[in-house]
């Protein structure tokens, strides 16, 4: 996308009601990223552990979004020390570097380690959508996921690269309604919809 297609869809997002995320990879696409009017930004899981991009990033925007996928616990550790040192707003999210990622290998008790370094995690997850659909995330809010990041077409699955880790609408408005049951109502739905959903909880490790 060019510049004045980001601009757009910043403008677009913000209009419809959305807050609109992109991600940074390097040091030199801050100023203008910032430039464009996003408040918050996502960190890549390769990028975890570069404490030079994300000391650059805390200083740019409100809050970020960090995935953990390809990062070691030392690098995870490091960089939530660093941002709780400077009261940055940030976000762990889970994730498994697989696509797609079989349920079984989800491993979502790792959320429970993430929560020991901020108090806002999520789930990155890149499933098989046409088969599993939104399963793992039900299971990740139940478990304290505040933020879910996937993949998301409007198109039928083999008309994008993505398709076959892309959720639609109808999965949106099904996430929607289930975050907004209570802790109990939330177990009651997993027993009854995914009965085998302790599969995907894992070890932290």
């Amino acid at each position: 996308l060019t510049v004045s297609q980001h601009a757009d869809f910043v403008n677009i997002s913000r209009s419809s009601g959305l807050e609109p995320l992109t991600t940074a990879f390097n040091l030199s696409c801050i100023p203008e990223i910032q430039s464009l009017g996003w408040r918050s930004v996502k960190v890549a899981s390769y990028d975890c552990g570069s404490l030079p991009l994300i000391e650059a990033l805390s200083k740019s925007f409100d809050e970020l979004i960090i995935s953990t996928g390809a990062t070691f616990d030392s690098e995870i550790e490091a960089t939530a020390n660093y941002l709780n040192n400077q009261e940055v707003d940030f976000t762990f999210l889970h994730c498994v570097t697989i696509y797609p990622t079989p349920l079984n290998q989800m491993n979502l008790e790792r959320l429970s380690y993430l929560q020991q370094y901020s108090p806002s995690v999520g789930l990155s997850n890149h499933s098989l959508a046409s088969q599993d659909g939104i399963k793992a995330d039900l299971v990740a809010i139940h478990l304290g996921a505040k933020v879910i990041e996937r993949h998301f077409t409007v198109l039928p699955e083999h008309q994008t690269r993505d398709g076959k880790v892309s959720i639609t609408k109808d999965h949106l408005v099904e996430m929607v309604y289930f975050s907004k049951l209570d802790h109990d109502s939330q177990k009651s739905y997993l027993s009854e919809h995914i009965p085998d959903y302790s599969m995907m909880i894992g070890t932290a490790q």
